[in-house]
């Protein structure tokens, strides 16, 4: 028989959801995790799971008869119930320690058990969820040319581009167009601003090339006085 033994708080602190509820109570935190091992062990009936917690916990009890509860007490951490244990494991082999704990990693592996982090553990749960959810459910299937529930527009347009290359082929070609399409109006507008430059760089030439009037000769200046009085 197959045998976890599993570093009930180390799980819990590695857990993202159990976590936030054993901030706010730790019997709800405890039941939580018991819970998540108990559907995992449904898929398991023949594995055996040893679950010790720190403190009493008195509490606490176990939701399934392949699952057992140790409590270290007041006198005694987890670490030291789950190395006792291990030590009295008959075959190592089929022992598989959950913890993210460096000693009782190392500990496991000298008495030649299986190790396993938390983070992975929980993983493993979290996948064994997700199966379930897809093979499992009795959500019927869409039918081909029904908008499927629980997606938004975008994805259906995906979803119906990755199946129909026709679809996919006509957004290219109106995609191509739009590149071409600006290509025109930048061409545009670069010929605009290259004409304006011309003219302002010719207006400019006139204007420099534009002959500048005579200075008045000096009988003109004195006939000019004459008439003011000056």
């Amino acid at each position: 028989m197959k045998h976890f033994i599993l570093d009930a708080h180390n799980i819990m602190h590695k857990s993202p959801v159990i976590s936030d509820i054993l901030d706010l109570d730790l019997l709800e935190a405890r039941n939580a995790l018991l819970y998540e091992i108990a559907d995992y062990s449904d898929k398991y009936p023949s594995y055996k799971f040893s679950v010790v917690f720190d403190g009493r916990a008195s509490k606490v009890s176990s939701p399934r008869s392949q699952i057992v509860v140790y409590k270290s007490g007041t006198m005694k951490i987890a670490d030291t119930v789950i190395k006792d244990l291990i030590k009295k494991e008959i075959v190592p082999s089929l022992c598989t320690v959950v913890s993210s704990d460096s000693e009782l990693y190392k500990y496991a592996r000298i008495y030649s058990c299986t190790p396993i982090l938390s983070e992975d553990f929980l993983s493993e749960i979290s996948r064994f969820k997700h199966n379930n959810n897809i093979f499992e459910s009795n959500t019927p299937f869409s039918e081909p040319n029904e908008k499927p529930e629980g997606i938004n527009s975008d994805d259906y347009e995906d979803l119906l581009e990755a199946f129909n290359p026709a679809i996919k082929q006509k957004k290219l070609s109106d995609e191509q167009k739009k590149i071409a399409d600006d290509h025109q109006r930048h061409k545009k507008k670069l010929k605009k601003y290259l004409e304006d430059d011309i003219t302002i760089a010719e207006t400019s030439e006139e204007a420099n090339n534009r002959e500048k009037p005579e200075d008045p000769s000096q009988k003109d200046v004195d006939e000019m006085k004459k008439l003011f009085g000056l």
